[in-house]
């Protein structure tokens, strides 16, 4: 009988707070006795050494097995698809999947007003004046021209202009210093002062005659411009390839709904085909 109730004993489940707590058998009491003792005899010895007992200095020794009760309610758990490995780390900034290394980070070129600077709406001192760069101002660099003018992008709105009419320029002199990397700069071939320019947005087609079924002489593309020297009364515009940044030496016909103005434009000749 005795017996029959060791084994119920080992075998009864309590149920506390939402766990099932297995009591321990009789062979797992008997199991801890002998190991606790180890451990107190443990203790006691390194006490007698001037040694910290295993609770105290939490380093060297495993901690002591103790049987507590187990709680069988399921818990759930992630699946390993939603845990982050432990061997993968996030890219770092301007690193590359090949090789592992972060790339150069590239270097701007800045212009350092040492007084106050004249700006130009062009290249050129008989240019329209934008402003002035007060002493100890800094911009960056877009690019210089082969007379040593620097362009510069002012920010402010820009809407129509495109390319080099978004610039504005300082030529270089005593009055600016440059810092950073200067030595790269594009070379840039501004407008000159004193033209009429289009600045073509999309395809322009120029015609021979100001009639769309003339011969097209030309194609300006995006960022193509040209100056206009003459309009006529119904909107089309006289063009010349020569003064822009085509390559092109002729002159033609645009139709005005394509133009995109900059520069002196209000005062154009009228002009018969």
């Amino acid at each position: 009988m005795k017996g029959i109730l060791s084994l119920a004993t080992v075998a009864a489940i309590l149920v506390c707070g939402g766990c099932v707590m297995t009591v321990p058998s009789e062979s797992e009491v008997g199991l801890r006795t002998p190991v606790a003792s180890e451990a107190t005899q443990m203790s006691g010895q390194r006490q007698e050494q001037g040694g910290a007992s295993p609770a105290a200095s939490g380093v060297g020794e495993p901690a002591l097995p103790t049987i507590a009760p187990t709680c069988t309610t399921p818990v759930a758990t992630a699946t390993s698809a939603a845990l982050p490995s432990a061997t993968t780390s996030a890219m770092a900034p301007h690193e590359t999947a090949v090789g592992g290394g972060a790339g150069p980070v590239p270097q701007s070129c800045d212009m350092v007003a040492e007084g106050e600077v004249t700006v130009y709406q062009r290249p050129s001192a008989d240019a329209t004046v934008f402003g002035s760069m007060p002493a100890g101002s800094r911009v960056t660099v877009e690019g210089k021209t082969a007379d040593g003018w620097l362009g510069f992008d002012p920010g402010v709105a820009q809407a129509a202009n495109l390319g080099v009419f978004r610039l504005r320029w300082i030529h270089e002199s005593s009055a600016i210093r440059l810092e950073g990397s200067c030595d790269g700069l594009a070379k840039l071939v501004g407008p000159p002062p004193g033209f009429c320019f289009t600045m073509s947005m999309d395809e322009v087609q120029v015609y021979a005659e100001p009639d769309v079924s003339s011969k097209v002489r030309a194609t300006m593309v995006p960022g193509d411009y040209a100056a206009v020297s003459a309009m006529t009364k119904d909107g089309w515009a006289k063009v010349d390839l020569s003064v822009g940044n085509t390559g092109l030496h002729l002159s033609g016909w645009i139709q005005g709904a394509t133009l995109n103005l900059n520069g002196p434009c209000d005062d154009l000749p009228t002009t018969e085909p």
